[in-house]
């Protein structure tokens, strides 16, 4: 016999244990309660990875550090470790296009060149020197990398020069004017825009 349900009014039952006596009982209340258990598992919690992100990376990283492979969530593992590799590519992508609008800006806009200019090219160049010195196969794809970097920074530094798109894709050279040891130079500045 099914168990006896309490009233959610009181503890100790009353009336209502007595009509939850008849229900379970019947037909209907067997296959109603089938249902809510199964739309219940259905329903049931999503997987850690989905639910608690945090908690997940933790259980994945101490199972590796037990040696327990069988553990892992291999899917997913690989699935962020690829997202890892794609931003480290995206952070020297964005670092190379910061150096490289600001030196479009420093060509084409002499009279206004800063020390803040200045600071931001030197700042950028070490930045992508400390992270190619930590991840060196990130020299194998610079040169695709600061490729893709200079058609962002073309519109980027256009947009700060106050020029529409027509405008700075007229005014910039369609490929980077400048070679990449020239953009990653500690004391590279061009002194004139380039042809």
């Amino acid at each position: 016999m099914a168990s006896v349900r309490r009233c959610a009014r009181c503890s100790n039952g009353c009336a209502t244990r007595d009509v939850l006596k008849l229900l379970e009982r019947s037909r209907v209340w067997r296959y109603s309660e089938s249902v809510r258990s199964s739309k219940s598992i259905a329903r049931s919690a999503p997987p850690l990875y989905e639910a608690d992100y945090y908690a997940w990376v933790r259980d994945q990283v101490h199972a590796l550090r037990a040696g327990r492979l069988s553990d892992l969530d291999g899917e997913n593992v690989a699935e962020e470790l690829e997202d890892l590799v794609k931003a480290v590519r995206r952070e020297l992508q964005s670092r190379l296009e910061l150096i490289l609008s600001h030196l479009l800006k420093w060509a084409y806009q002499p009279d206004r060149r800063s020390s803040s200019w200045e600071n931001t090219i030197d700042e950028q160049r070490r930045r992508v020197s400390d992270l190619i010195d930590k991840n060196t196969s990130l020299k194998s794809c610079l040169d695709e990398v600061a490729d893709d970097a200079y058609r962002y920074a073309r519109g980027s530094a256009g947009n700060d020069m106050g020029l529409g798109p027509r405008a700075w894709r007229r005014h910039f050279p369609s490929a980077s004017p400048w070679s990449l040891s020239q953009i990653l130079n500690t004391s590279f500045l061009p002194e004139t825009r380039p042809n």
